[in-house]
């Protein structure tokens, strides 16, 4: 669970994973937060909270997540979850399962899947940028991925060897469908409602969905030439 300044809505997310699914363990990666995440986490019991010297990004405390993920072998799926309230523990299920069967390698939660009265939209602004950024990466990879910056993601032991290493510091989340391409791996989305935001702030606050899909572009067209 990467968080940065989620200190307002932490611990209630916590419970609700705890209550929703059972046997799952609980790791949040503090990204250099200036309020009292971590501590108010580190009050949960049963779970694991690793503390970021400095805020390196959401790409940054992912990947730290993922290394965590590799380190355990008894651990079969990772799951990113947000910290601000907006992802529901009760669809975690449809994530894990196709990953736990060996059918895909990455799952991601899309809440343009839902039918639009059953689920939390973001602002037609931001939306009109999410669909341009959806062809964009639909043009270099020929996936149709509907919902480019959902948080919301499982990822098998396969996917996550493959991605920890050179994981995207910025706007990981665009880029990812893309880097999986590139590496024989598969992607799927499953229909996830989701709910606003309960504290913090957006990984992406403070940029126009134009400013942003100009960055992704540009950070996409950089990887492909590595």
């Amino acid at each position: 669970m990467p968080c940065y300044n989620e200190g307002a809505s932490i611990k209630d997310t916590l419970a609700d994973l705890q209550k929703h699914v059972a046997g799952i363990r609980i790791v949040v990666i503090d990204d250099g937060s200036l309020d009292d995440t971590a501590a108010r986490a580190a009050e949960v019991p049963g779970v694991r909270v690793v503390r970021l010297p400095a805020n390196l990004g959401i790409g940054g405390a992912v990947a730290t997540g993922l290394r965590y993920f590799l380190r355990h072998p008894e651990l079969e799926v990772a799951l990113q979850f947000d910290g601000d309230g907006q992802h529901r523990a009760d669809q975690i299920r449809r994530l894990v399962e196709p990953i736990a069967h060996g059918d895909v390698d990455v799952v991601a939660g899309s809440r343009f899947l839902v039918p639009e009265q059953g689920t939390f939209q973001s602002s037609l602004a931001r939306r009109a940028g999410i669909h341009l950024l959806s062809g964009w990466v639909w043009m270099l990879t020929g996936q149709t991925v509907t919902d480019v910056t959902s948080g919301f993601r499982a990822f098998s032991r396969k996917a996550a060897e493959a991605l920890v290493d050179g994981y995207p510091d910025d706007y990981p989340e665009p880029l990812i469908p893309i880097l999986l391409r590139e590496r024989g791996l598969s992607m799927q989305e499953v229909p996830t409602p989701m709910k606003p935001r309960q504290g913090g702030s957006s990984s992406i606050s403070g940029l126009t969905p134009v400013s942003y899909m100009a960055k992704v572009m540009i950070g996409s067209a950089l990887f492909r030439l590595r």
